[in-house]
């Protein structure tokens, strides 16, 4: 595990500050940030070049890669830092710290699914690495917790363990470690994503054992002597949650690392759903769950153990979708509410359009379902069951628009009202009056159907014309 490729002792040349005594003050000036080091790899990449060829190149080729992105002579300068590089990896192995790059197999797969050109180009960890293959449930909040959120953390935590799934948290003080600690005191496995001193975290006392037995994996993308940093500490949120199915927030205040998490999770990335506790466990932070549950979040539900924990959570988000497009229906805008343009179909009122079209049946359409409430009553059962239940009515005419069809047309009329500018998915989720990520989902189908076009920075959608 510690003898390193190639690439990967060339991409920590480039890119790692080797945090070694004074020496890293020559690297905290030159190393290449994360941002620039993609721009150098995807210059590398279209140059059909790999990272331990650098140092062989002549001048004019090391310029031809370089461009305007770095300078060529600065690139040497950290490819000269062969000495300090062996010193720094020493050090490493004599704390039982491996490192790998994007350029090697054992690289997690779903970083670079997930994460795409963002995700680290440098790994280090101590543990398992085989751990990395597999998919778990975060649990994340703050540091500063009382009794009552202490023990919920910990009892998270061995519930995910007895229900044969990881712990991923960021090895805080507070809920992320009670939570670790609980999936380790019932025998299940925790990965920590550390942000800060993953080499004083390899040889703490208390991680030594559940190391050892392969109950412990600590990873950072950051140098393993890197001290605390705010900034550290928000950006691996997203490491943690693309290590993620399902996240599980504690408690949080209304900003900070655990907000911002959340909120980029549900606002923009979604690389896993987001539940929060229940408000009622603690006072403690109701005020920031219940803002994150107006974002979307959902309330951690009442978990059978008899059954599998992420199936049963993942019929709660697929419940709450239907909760959500329920709310579309019943607070569907009025005629004073929309666009007056008497040029485009959108301007009609909706909501008598949509249940004509969902109500309207062959010749034996039943006239007890002609008053709008009855109509309503009728909608929201094709969303819940998504199939026919009047008995009295004939549906063997499969020209009919199905409700999966007639659902897609409405919201798609309404988007479209509302896309003629560039708008945010949150203003049009607010509009809905649905969460961001219900909003998301058909903003996504939308741009796949060339309805829409996404706009970037900041993300907008905008009506194709």
């Amino acid at each position: 595990m510690y003898q390193l490729s190639r690439n990967t002792e060339a991409i920590l040349l480039l890119t790692a500050p080797l945090l070694l005594g004074q020496k890293a003050a020559f690297s905290r000036r030159e190393n290449l940030t994360p941002a620039l080091y993609q721009q150098f790899a995807k210059s590398m990449v279209k140059q059909s070049r790999e990272p331990y060829e650098l140092a062989e190149l002549s001048d004019s080729e090391l310029a031809n890669i370089c461009g305007d992105i770095v300078s060529p002579d600065r690139v040497k300068r950290l490819l000269g830092r062969g000495l300090l590089l062996s010193q720094a990896i020493e050090h490493w192995r004599s704390r039982g710290i491996w490192v790998i790059s994007r350029a090697d197999q054992a690289y997690p797969a779903i970083y670079k699914s997930k994460l795409k050109y963002k995700a680290p180009a440098i790994l280090y960890g101590c543990g398992n690495i085989n751990l990395l293959e597999n998919i778990g449930l975060a649990i994340v909040g703050s540091r500063e917790i009382n009794d009552e959120l202490k023990t919920y953390a910990f009892q998270a935590g061995a519930l995910a363990a007895r229900a044969k799934k990881i712990v991923i948290s960021g090895a805080a003080r507070g809920v992320d470690r009670e939570a670790m600690n609980g999936a380790i005191s019932e025998g299940g496995v925790a990965i920590g994503v550390l942000s800060e001193e993953l080499e004083r975290q390899a040889i703490k006392r208390d991680n030594r054992k559940p190391l050892r037995e392969n109950q412990l994996l600590l990873i950072s993308e950051y140098d393993p002597s890197q001290r605390f940093s705010v900034g550290y500490a928000m950006a691996r949120n997203k490491l943690i949650y693309a290590l993620s199915e399902h996240a599980l927030i504690v408690n949080s205040g209304e900003s900070g690392g655990t907000w911002n998490g959340a909120v980029e999770q549900l606002d923009k990335l979604s690389y896993s759903n987001i539940f929060i506790r229940p408000p009622q466990v603690s006072n403690m932070g109701r005020k920031a769950l219940e803002a994150l549950q107006a974002k979307g979040a959902i309330i951690w539900p009442k978990i059978n153990p008899n059954l599998d924990l992420f199936s049963q959570l993942a019929q709660v988000v697929k419940d709450q979708q239907k909760e959500s497009q329920l709310l579309l229906f019943n607070d569907l805008p009025n005629d004073n509410q929309q666009d007056k343009d008497s040029s485009s179909t959108n301007d009609l009122n909706l909501r008598d359009q949509l249940q004509a079209n969902i109500i309207a049946r062959p010749q034996d359409q039943l006239e007890s379902q002609t008053k709008i409430g009855n109509k309503r009553e009728s909608i929201k059962q094709v969303v819940v069951d998504n199939e026919a239940i009047d008995e009295k009515v004939d549906y063997t005419d499969r020209s009919l628009p199905t409700p999966a069809e007639q659902l897609y047309s409405l919201v798609k009329n309404l988007i479209l009202t509302m896309t003629k500018e560039p708008v945010s998915e949150t203003v049009i989720a607010q509009q809905l009056n649905v969460s961001v990520t219900q909003a998301r989902s058909w903003l996504k189908l939308l741009v796949e159907h060339n309805v829409l076009k996404r706009l970037e920075r900041p993300v907008r959608y905008v009506k194709v014309m």
